[in-house]
């Protein structure tokens, strides 16, 4: 049964999860297109969270992927997270030195001991 997004978090997530499954196999988009009847553009819209709950081509590249559509586990939170913070980390010079300030600041907090 098809799984309703509400939150279109979750929706990036499952279609981080999709990508996932089909790099993990080495199929390109349209390798996948070809094996499930899925067009490469609707895969690549999909694959950035870009469908509707329920959508029929979700529930095939689920199946074909063996992918369940449940809500997604903390670990693979923090991979999508990953995933996310490279995308723009890799988008330009700026965005590399925006995600890297972030990371140390992050990296700081977590050493800082808790004020009293």
């Amino acid at each position: 049964m098809a799984t309703s997004y509400r939150d279109p978090e979750e929706a990036v997530a499952l279609g981080v999860r999709i990508r996932l499954a089909r790099k993990k196999l080495g199929l390109t988009l349209l390798e996948l297109a070809g094996r499930t009847s899925v067009s490469h553009s609707q895969i690549s819209r999909i694959e950035r969270g870009l469908f509707k709950g329920g959508s029929k081509n979700v529930q095939i590249l689920c199946k074909y992927l063996r992918i369940e559509e449940e809500r997604i586990s903390s670990a693979e939170e923090s991979q999508h997270l990953a995933l996310r913070l490279e995308r723009l980390a890799s988008s330009s010079a700026k965005w590399r030195r925006v995600v890297a300030a972030f990371a140390e600041a992050l990296e700081a907090a977590q050493n800082t001991p808790p004020s009293t």
